[in-house]
């Protein structure tokens, strides 16, 4: 079993406010739900980041898909694995990673995401030349666009034990790793994305 992307990820921040005009300005639709704040992406029916207010600001969740259907499942894997479940925020099965972060398990598809106009999928890569006699920096001022998240990344100060909790238990595979007393560890869910969660090295989680 392993999980099949990220849905979404939460913070709690001190102004929810600085937290709209920040991901306004990265191209994100903001949308005040009165005791939060949730971002999507434009053209996707689904939250990509969801704002709390607190104290600090401070990484708060990550929410992953699982096949329709399997929560049952996920939920004797987890017991099996020694994980307890806690009361979440939402639907879906709700639990802590080794580090204190919530993880979020819902059975619910993936959306689609809109799909690449042609000047944000021209590359010039190898023998492959798609953009020919065109400057990007002519248009680097113009707003972003983001069209899905694709991955998170978290701070650990144990990068190799929660790596081994993201692969034992949820079923991540590792793309890639910065060694060196395991500086950062990269984990993908399958054919896709390189990766979809990355650790990397800190004297805290966040």
């Amino acid at each position: 079993m392993r999980v099949i992307g990220i849905r979404n990820y939460g913070m709690t921040v001190p102004d929810l406010k600085e937290g709209i005009d920040y991901f306004t300005t990265f191209g994100l639709e903001m949308t005040d739900q009165g005791d939060r704040v949730v971002g999507r992406c434009v053209g996707r029916d689904m939250d990509q980041v969801i704002l709390v207010k607190g104290k600090e600001k401070r990484y708060r969740h990550t929410s992953f898909a699982v096949e329709p259907g399997s929560l049952p499942d996920w939920e004797t894997r987890l017991k099996e694995k020694g994980v307890e479940l806690v009361e979440g925020e939402g639907p879906g099965l709700w639990f802590h990673d080794p580090e204190q972060r919530l993880v979020n398990l819902m059975d619910e598809p993936l959306a689609p995401w809109r799909p690449a106009e042609e000047k944000e999928s021209q590359y010039n890569l190898g023998d492959s030349v798609d953009r020919v006699d065109v400057a990007l920096w002519h248009t680097a001022t113009e707003p972003a666009l983001p069209r899905r998240l694709s991955h998170v990344l978290c701070f650990s100060a144990d990068v190799k034990g929660c790596e081994q909790f993201y692969t034992d238990v949820l079923g991540l595979r590792v793309s890639d790793r910065l060694v060196g007393h395991v500086l950062a560890s990269f984990m993908n869910s399958g054919p896709g994305d390189h990766y979809i969660m990355a650790l990397i090295k800190s004297t805290h989680p966040g």
